[in-house]
């Protein structure tokens, strides 16, 4: 009765920390710290089993495997390899196995496992390869080492431990592939939630179209029954630069794809002011820009980040206020750099809603706030909003350095 209260001991304490690593990657870790997560879990699991079990060899042949071929299921070699010496330690060192042969019994599953990635076979069928070999090591143990005076006891373990090999194996590999359909799955949700938002935007702007031009043809019809001209044409044109830049906002929500390239922050900064330099000219306003002192380098796609900060830039140039200045400042964090934009603009009077179709601008439809956000969480950055209504934005953005 001891051994198979041991052996639900076992189980237990080597599959907990993988249970954990389930639950986290469903529903907390992102793809860059799961694996972290998963090797450090597979060390955990090692640690519990030797320190809480009897160290009994019978027992514990079942379970000390487990995190190995769990992290070939995975996939890494650099930390099976790892995983493989602490094992060859462990038996060597508890059990008295022949440090050769535990040597050439984990040598021939990595090599099994390289053979099998070059061949690009499925997982399943390493995992089958892995307990054929396990079988024959573990039976030539069980047979010289730890042999029992009764053959069938001998053979009735030999088979309770290949049948759970098989069981614990395939079930956590239909864990693994269903935690992916489920992260899976959220991704698909975000992005028909982001169709749906692209969809509402598409509906305003044709109805902010359509208002545009019925006053565009209003004026043009009217100019034919008076002599308003210039005024009836400046009043037509800025209603042509208002469509043209509903169309333009909507053509950058649409577009996902990122071109990632190593950029001098300082460099884009300076390109997006003096892209807008005569916009600041035109509308008489006072701005600075503070560059940081040093090379500072980010990774991301130039022309996102570079429209994204002109977006910002131009919320703030039509902020209606006569006196307007903007700040522009650049300073580094701990593991960010931030630019951050300030100005004595309006204020936004709902600063909630910003990024879901609203707007604070008279003429805007919000949509390039919405394209901003995007962009900058692409970037796996923040974009941070404080206003104080008649009082002025400041805008911080922060993105992630490149080391």
């Amino acid at each position: 009765m001891s051994f198979f209260y041991n052996i639900i001991l076992n189980l237990m304490l080597v599959l907990f920390p993988y249970l954990i690593y389930l639950i986290l990657k469903i529903y907390v870790l992102d793809n860059k710290k799961e694996k972290y997560y998963f090797y450090l879990l597979s060390i955990v699991s090692i640690i519990l089993l030797m320190v809480f079990s009897n160290k009994n060899f019978l027992e514990l042949a079942l379970f000390i495997p487990i995190p190995l071929i769990f992290n070939y299921i995975k996939g890494n070699k650099l930390f099976i390899i790892f995983i493989s010496l602490i094992l060859v330690f462990i038996n060597n060192y508890y059990f008295n196995i022949s440090i050769y042969l535990l040597i050439l019994e984990y040598f021939i599953y990595f090599l099994t496992y390289i053979i099998s990635k070059r061949k690009e076979q499925l997982i399943n069928i390493y995992i089958n390869r892995f307990i054929i070999i396990r079988s024959f090591f573990l039976s030539f143990y069980v047979f010289s080492k730890y042999y029992s005076n009764d053959f069938n006891v001998n053979m009735i373990y030999l088979i309770f431990i290949v049948t759970s090999y098989y069981l614990i194996s395939f079930t956590f590999n239909y864990l693994i592939s269903k935690k992916i359909s489920l992260t899976l799955i959220d991704e698909i949700t975000v992005k028909l939630e982001n169709q749906e938002n692209i969809r509402n935007y598409l509906c305003a702007i044709t109805h902010e179209l359509k208002n545009s031009l019925c006053i565009t043809k209003g004026y043009l019809d009217m100019l034919k029954k008076n002599n308003k001209k210039e005024e009836y044409l400046k009043i037509i044109r800025k209603e042509i630069n208002r469509s043209i830049e509903m169309i333009q906002d909507g053509l950058s929500v649409s577009k996902d794809k990122l071109n990632y390239e190593i950029l001098d922050i300082n460099i884009l900064l300076e390109d997006v002011t003096d892209t807008l330099e005569e916009l600041f000219k035109k509308n008489k306003i006072k701005y600075r820009v503070e560059y940081i002192d040093d090379d500072v380098y980010i990774l991301g796609d130039y022309e996102k980040l570079k429209q994204v900060l002109i977006n910002v830039l131009k919320n703030s140039v039509e902020s209606k206020n006569k006196n307007l200045r903007i700040e522009i400042n650049s300073y580094i964090t701990k593991k960010d750099v931030c630019i951050c934009v300030k100005d004595n603009g309006c204020g936004i009077e709902d600063i909630n809603k910003l990024g879901n179709g609203y707007s604070n601008k008279y003429n805007g439809m919000g949509i390039g706030t919405n394209f901003s956000k995007n962009i900058i969480n692409k970037h796996n950055g923040k974009i941070i909003y404080e206003s104080v209504k008649n009082e002025g934005t400041t805008v911080n953005i922060l993105l992630p350095i490149f080391r």
